[in-house]
């Protein structure tokens, strides 16, 4: 759950902070002259430092805050506990080599004729 909150967060070297890099970046250049969505990317920014701040709430009650008393939790499958890790690790790759999508997804929107 860390990795993905903090993806959602923004967080480097995670793939959602790739995304939202690009983003940014796309919104930056499109009109470099007069940098008309500048305002855009400052809200952007801002308000990705609050998200980050709720997601850390988040994280505080998951892995800091003591556990009520309540029903014990079930253990999860073994089968659901590796896909869960193999896509924490997919965003860790990703965060980590972005070009590893970006490459073919280029590659398909020049097919396509975009």
């Amino acid at each position: 759950m860390l990795v993905f909150m903090l993806s959602l967060a923004g967080i480097p070297p995670l793939a959602g902070f790739f995304g939202k890099f690009y983003l940014f970046a796309s919104a930056l250049n499109a009109a470099p002259s007069e940098l008309g969505l500048l305002w855009l990317v400052v809200a952007a920014l801002a308000l990705s430092a609050v998200s980050l701040y709720y997601y850390l709430q988040v994280l505080k009650q998951i892995y800091v805050t003591e556990p009520g008393q309540g029903p014990i939790a079930a253990p999860s499958p073994i089968l659901r506990q590796v896909a869960v890790a193999v896509m924490a690790l997919a965003v860790v790759v990703l965060g980590c080599a972005p070009n590893l999508l970006l490459g073919p997804l280029a590659r398909a929107i020049q097919a396509a004729g975009f």
